[in-house]
Formats: structure tokens, C-alpha cells, sequence
């Protein structure tokens, strides 16, 4: 067994009065029902103890070490660097609503979690959309391909070499298929324009 008595403060499993935010109780709590401070060893700047929720233990996943209090958290974000809010409100819906594991804790700000979603979304609109655009005859699906890679391109700089290229190739396509053989283009994401 990992002895973490080197990562807890003295305050660790201090003994003092929580106030609910939601129900306004106040409760004494003793070394049994603070959560252990290694739990969350790494992950967060603050704990607001001011903002507390008593925890339903029962609609938690089963754990070893369930959360019998919710207590606002200041975290540094491990992406970006800024400092981002978990609120016991959030802690709740995410534990209890959602059953995430107790031993769960964002490590990202919610902005970073957004890039993080919006670039696995185009990277899969990318995968599953990009032979059709290749050897479709339609400029519309050829130029909507376009913008899903530069749209990954702002979100994520270096793409991989062949998705470069196949822009390139479907930036010829559409050239080719639009009969002027030179085409100036602009994509719609802020990328700058290329042209023939």
C-alpha cells in the first residue's frame, strides 16, 4: 500500500464546521468525512471551503474513496495555464448525474476541452469524408473539405504531411473542374487564400 502521508499538509484532516451552500446546514466535520488532500495532490491551486455541498454518496459510482463533500476548486489548467473554477454544482452533476468516477478531476479549463472536442469533430468529418471528396465530381464537397482542413489547421498548426497534400490536390480538382485553370481561393476559417 502507497504510504501518502508525505503529500498531506497538517490541515490534511483538520476538524472544523461546513457550511452547505445549497441547504444552508452547517455540519461538524471530523477526520472522517474531509477528504483526504492526496486525492486531488497535483491538480488543484485552492479549495474554497466557504463553497461546500455534503455529497450523495449513494448516487456516486462505487469506489474506494467516494466523495462525501464537494468543495469549489481553483485549478490551473494543464493546456493553457489559467485558472479555471470547479464548482461544487459542477462536481455534483458530473459525479452524480453523470457517474463519473470520484476519482475524476478536470484537468483542463472548459475552453481547452472545447478546442479539444472541435478538433476530434473535424478530425473525424476529416476521415470520414475526405476519399469521396477526392473522387467526387462536385466543386461544393471538394471546397467543404477545403475548409475542414483548414479549419484543423488554425485549431492544431502542424497537420500531418498527406492531409496537406491532399488539400493541394483537391485545391487542383477544383481548379481543373471549374475550367479556368487558375483559381484563386479563400477559405471561409481564416486561412489565408491560396491560389494557382
Amino acid at each position: 500500500m502507497t504510504d501518502h502521508s508525505n503529500n498531506l499538509s497538517p490541515d490534511a484532516f483538520a476538524t472544523f464546521s461546513v457550511c452547505d451552500s445549497v441547504s444552508n446546514q452547517c455540519f461538524n466535520l471530523d477526520h472522517g468525512t474531509v477528504e483526504p488532500r492526496f486525492i486531488m495532490s497535483g491538480v488543484y491551486v485552492a479549495l474554497d471551503y466557504n463553497q461546500t455541498l455534503i455529497a450523495n454518496v449513494e448516487q456516486q459510482v462505487r469506489s474506494l474513496s467516494p466523495r462525501s463533500l464537494y468543495i469549489t476548486a481553483r485549478i490551473l489548467c494543464k493546456d493553457c495555464g489559467s485558472q479555471f473554477t470547479f464548482s461544487v454544482e459542477e462536481q455534483r452533476h458530473i459525479y452524480e448525474a453523470l457517474r463519473f468516477n470520484p476519482q475524476y478531476f478536470p484537468s483542463s479549463c472548459f475552453a481547452c476541452r472545447q478546442l479539444r472536442t472541435r478538433t476530434r469533430h473535424l478530425r473525424r468529418e476529416y476521415d470520414t469524408r475526405i476519399l469521396a471528396a477526392l473522387s467526387a465530381d462536385q466543386v461544393e464537397q471538394m471546397l467543404s473539405m477545403i475548409d475542414t482542413i483548414d479549419q484543423l489547421q488554425v485549431l492544431q498548426p502542424k497537420l500531418p504531411g498527406k492531409m496537406l497534400m491532399r488539400r493541394q490536390q483537391l485545391r487542383f480538382q477544383t481548379a481543373k473542374l471549374d475550367g479556368s485553370g487558375e483559381q484563386k481561393w479563400s477559405s471561409r476559417s481564416g486561412v489565408s487564400g491560396f491560389s494557382y
